[in-house]
């Protein structure tokens, strides 16, 4: 049987695979069902071997070459003659040898394929790599080769590129993250400047403005000394001293809010009310040429909030379009309930969907272009000339919004003036029935209260110690929060309730209160304060159980106020 009659092509041979493959299927004789030997067929039709890509070769079960192709003897550089010779084993990198001489003898065993690679000492003595693919045929092996060793190198190659890629990469990280750090340093160093530059424009604003109460304080002082035998001047004067404390004391609140140092004390309130009862003030400081109106509703929600901090609020916003309107005009205070839904909140603003409170202030004014309605809530902005303010009032209106958990809104153009819209959550009914809740405190009308007073402030602790011995109180003072605490501790008889600065020296005004409660537990604590930087979410009053606290400054009515209300219910 011929080449021809075996209708056997060279293309097969091409991949050793399918050379295998072809060679198993080809040499048997599907008509006569007679095995067709191999090396019968090699001997006659030795193009078959010269014409393969690929090597080719025929192994004996001793381990020697039996038959080897032109492709075979060229890539390695051997003879036809030494090749068959000698054992593979001669031929093969003595790391191969083992393997190799293991997957003959599983093909001897039964396997009918078994693809390997391997690598063959040249004549020359360097070593190429080879994959190959072997097959069972009768008591032979035969086997189909392919250098793979440039292949390899490439590999080799590519795989050092990528290491070298991965150093790179490395060297590159460090190099970003360096450069990073030099960005946030040099950042840092911007945000300082820009710090020092707001400060510096705060403490403007603040100068000028205590310097102004200043003032007004030293010229009715001396005025006072003037007029010592006219009291209607002495009454007088006192009557405009205590104005100016009383814008002092709001410049200090509105930078304890800023700085987040201020006790805020939450509670449920009702809008209309608090805004009825500051419209009076209100149109005392904007004047005779703007008029303000007010449009309630009157079923209106309760919200939770400071209502000390929502006066400022108002007040903040007032000013705000006063100013907007040097030529006079309308400033319309509004609220009304309404329902936020997602598309709403989505659309205009940061807060969950519920039940708000709208408080709506509105002016008639110059408005604002994009840029400046973009800035007008960020710190120490102001449009206002140098020293005529500090560019707190509308980041604390922000803040204190942010802080009852609501949102701001402002709607302006230039000629057309302003619109503020704020949405506080609607209190909850629990929150309303706290507020309404009343437990009286049992004193014997004939009985003295006696205070026990922690303040660290000489001055203040005699003014005070004063005011209360003269309103009838029994007063025992202490300079420290260790002093106060072994008076706790060593006087006999009832203590009614302790007033401390929530600042001093020895024991902190937090831990006074707790180790003189655990001490006497029918005290009541009043704390007072005009900045603190400690956390008062622990610290209650034992028997209500809630927060008592007066900010500094504050003015006698308003201390016997507290004091009876802490003193008598809650």
């Amino acid at each position: 049987m011929t080449l021809t009659e075996l209708n056997i092509t060279l293309e097969p041979f091409l991949d050793p695979v399918n050379t295998v493959n072809h060679i198993a299927c080809y040499f048997t004789n599907p008509v006569e069902s007679q095995k067709i030997s191999i090396s019968n067929i090699l001997q006659e039709r030795d193009q078959f071997f010269s014409h393969s890509l690929d090597l080719l070769a025929l192994i004996g079960t001793d381990g020697y070459f039996k038959r080897v192709n032109p492709t075979f003897k060229n890539s390695l550089g051997y003879s036809k003659e030494e090749l068959l010779s000698d054992p593979i084993s001669f031929f093969l990198h003595p790391e191969d040898i083992e393997k190799t001489q293991q997957g003959i003898q599983v093909l001897l065993g039964g396997l009918s394929k078994l693809g390997t690679v391997n690598r063959y000492r040249c004549k020359d003595n360097s070593y190429k790599w080879f994959s190959w693919n072997t097959s069972v045929l009768g008591d032979q092996l035969f086997t189909v080769g392919r250098d793979i060793t440039e292949q390899l190198k490439i590999e080799q190659k590519i795989k050092e590129l990528n290491q070298e890629l991965e150093r790179k990469n490395e060297n590159l990280e460090i190099l970003i993250l360096k450069r990073i750090e030099e960005l946030r340093k040099s950042e840092a160093q911007v945000i300082q400047l820009q710090k020092m530059d707001a400060v510096g424009r705060l403490a403007g604003g603040i100068a000028h403005d205590f310097n102004n109460m200043l003032s007004a304080i030293s010229i009715y002082c001396e005025t006072l000394q003037e007029e010592f035998n006219n009291p209607e001047a002495i009454l007088e004067n006192i009557s405009e001293l205590k104005k100016v404390i009383v814008r002092a004391s709001a410049l200090t609140r509105q930078l304890l809010t800023f700085s987040r140092k201020q006790i805020v004390q939450h509670q449920a309130i009702q809008l209309n009310s608090l805004i009825t009862h500051l419209q009076s003030m209100l149109e005392r400081i904007i004047g005779e040429k703007i008029t303000i109106i007010t449009q309630f509703s009157d079923d209106l929600s309760l919200i939770k909030v400071d209502p000390g901090h929502i006066d400022q609020v108002i007040l903040n916003l007032v000013v705000n379009a006063k100013d907007a309107m040097p030529n006079g005009g309308e400033i319309t205070i509004e609220t009304s309930n309404t329902f936020l839904d997602k598309n709403f909140i989505s659309a205009h603003l940061p807060v969950s969907p519920g039940n708000y409170v709208l408080l709506s202030v509105s002016d008639n004014g110059e408005g604002m272009d994009a840029e400046t309605k973009d800035k007008i809530f960020e710190p120490f902005f102001t449009t206002k000339a140098a020293g005529k303010g500090t560019g707190l009032g509308l980041a604390t209106t922000y803040g204190i919004v942010k802080q009852c958990e609501g949102t701001i809104y402002v709607d302006s153009e230039l000629g057309k003036g302003t619109v503020f819209n704020i949405y506080f959550p609607v209190a909850d009914d629990s929150i309303e029935q706290s507020q309404n809740k009343k437990v009286e405190i049992s004193i014997e009308a004939t009985e003295t209260v006696t205070i026990l007073l922690a303040e660290d402030d000489k001055i203040l602790r005699e003014g005070f110690t004063k005011v209360l011995t003269k309103n009838g109180y029994q007063v025992l003072a202490a300079s420290n929060g260790k002093e106060a605490l072994e008076i706790c501790q060593a006087h006999v008889g009832p203590i009614h309730l302790l007033l401390t600065d929530m600042v001093i020296p020895e024991i902190s005004g937090t831990e006074l209160a707790q180790r003189s409660t655990d001490l006497r537990r029918e005290l009541q604590v009043l704390y007072m304060s005009g900045y603190t930087s400690e956390s008062l979410e622990n610290s209650t009053n034992t028997i209500s159980g809630e927060l008592q606290f007066i900010q500094k400054p504050f003015s006698t009515s308003e201390l016997l106020t507290k004091l009876q209300e802490v003193l008598k219910s809650k």
